[in-house]
């Protein structure tokens, strides 16, 4: 069953390819942990019959599904097949992933060898006798574990290498079906194992409101943020909203007396204290500020009112 299901626009959006690369190599670890489990419990399981009483004449006929169809006669032929195949595959798996930079998490005590080498895991393998080797596999029963160095990961061509191994489709999607038809849906979708961690954004900690409160030495507009008790921000695309609807006395509001208007707000605490709702805006302090910094540039700017 699928987890969690992400709209695909979230990947091209942030250009975090990154990603599919990861639910790629997650679904090919995923297929060869369900491998090496299946290859386990049939060698356990042929272990269990071959010290068992002989089987009925009539189930004398044992097949399964990593190693060809054995006659129960040989039972233990059948086991140190079953042994061998999954000797084999943790092999194959352990040499795929030294080709390149990627890397199969490596055995306690054993280090990758030189290029042109023999693995130091696959000679460890080879050196396993059955229970360690059983136990060894068991841990990769959720998947096998994958590695890469900081900024140079894993290669296309490793991960569909993997892929292969694993007997999965190397585009690494599948079909899905609709949970309330049964339908198949039209096309394949990329399904795979990735890591997902929570994004420590959370509406209780963003929720903010704002009547009056402090404001900047400088500009005399408000303070922004929640942690300085700030107002709401009125950038330009808010400003060219609210001249499109003609809202022009809601944003002589927002400019002046709501934000650095120092004479007209305090007009405006009386206006409302007295019930009035006249609204008598004034020069804005950026105006000022402006002024001053033209003054640095040698610009004298006076303002002359009737």
């Amino acid at each position: 069953t699928i987890d969690m299901v992400l709209n695909p626009l979230g990947v091209p959006s942030r250009m975090n390819v990154g990603q599919i690369l990861e639910i790629h190599l997650g679904y090919a670890a995923k297929g060869l942990g369900d491998q090496l489990t299946q290859l386990v419990r049939e060698v356990r399981a042929v272990r269990e019959r071959a010290g068992s009483e002989p089987p009925p004449e009539e189930d004398l006929d044992v097949a399964f599904p990593y190693s060809e169809s054995v006659h129960a006669g040989a039972l233990r032929d059948a086991h140190d097949s079953a042994l061998r195949v999954l000797r084999e595959k943790l092999r194959r798996i352990f040499t795929v992933t030294r080709t390149g930079n990627l890397r199969t998490e490596p055995a306690a005590g054993t280090e990758p060898a030189a290029t042109g080498t023999e693995p130091a895991e696959v000679r460890m393998i080879d050196s396993l006798r059955e229970d360690e080797l059983l136990n060894f596999a068991e841990h990769y029963k959720d998947g096998v574990h994958m590695a890469t160095p900081v900024f140079d990961g894993a290669k296309e061509d490793e991960i569909r290498a993997l892929l292969r191994e694993g007997g999965l489709r190397e585009t690494a999607q599948t079909t899905l079906y609709d949970g309330r038809t049964g339908e198949p849906f039209n096309e394949t979708v990329t399904v795979g194992t990735m890591y997902m961690l929570k994004l420590h954004h959370l509406v209780d900690d963003k929720i903010h409101a704002r009547s009056i409160g402090p404001y900047s030495l400088v500009t005399q507009q408000p303070l922004g943020g929640k942690a300085q008790f700030g107002g709401q921000r009125l950038g330009e695309m808010e400003v060219w909203a609210m001249e499109a609807y003609g809202a022009a006395h809601s944003l002589q509001e927002f400019l002046t007396v709501k934000s650095d208007d120092m004479a007209g707000r305090t007009r405006m605490y009386e206006k409302i204290v007295k019930g009035q709702n006249v609204l008598e805006p004034g020069i804005p302090e950026s105006f000022n500020v402006l002024t001053k910094e033209l003054q640095a540039l040698g610009l004298q700017v006076i303002l002359l009112e009737e």
